[in-house]
């Protein structure tokens, strides 16, 4: 999948049964572990960092992510602005 955001690696779909269905992945790199964004579709976030694999669920677009998470993904993207 093509990267329209230079900021974000990947965004991830573990699915329903996940509160924190949805993980941003940003590149920013720590050793073996990338800041991430773990999101809900309810709007709730967490930051952190995590490994990427197969346990973040599938790969999907920015543009796949429900509008209630995009405010936390815009004020995560805002906190890496130079």
């Amino acid at each position: 999948m093509r990267r329209t955001n230079p900021i974000i690696r990947a965004v991830y779909d573990k699915g329903p049964s996940y509160l924190d269905r949805y993980t941003i992945v940003f590149n920013m790199r720590h050793g073996k572990f990338w800041d991430c964004l773990a999101a809900s579709t309810s709007g709730d976030a967490q930051r952190g960092t995590c490994s990427v694999g197969a346990h973040l669920g599938r790969r999907i677009s920015l543009s796949s992510l429900p509008k209630t998470a995009m405010p936390k993904v815009q004020q995560a993207l805002e906190s890496y602005a130079i």
